[in-house]
């Protein structure tokens, strides 16, 4: 757990990290707003797979 805090770069909990082929596209940490991680996932899931 430790080795991946510090590959990620996270310093707050919880953190959510988005990757897309590899690359990470977006990210939310500590205080999640839903909306916006809804809005992100639905725009990368178009753009990847219409």
């Amino acid at each position: 757990m430790i080795e991946a805090s510090g590959e990620f770069m996270v310093f707050t909990v919880p953190t959510l990290i988005l990757f897309a082929e590899g690359k990470e596209i977006a990210r939310q940490g500590r205080f999640i707003n839903f909306d916006e991680l809804e809005f992100e996932v639905n725009r990368w899931y178009e753009f990847l797979f219409k």
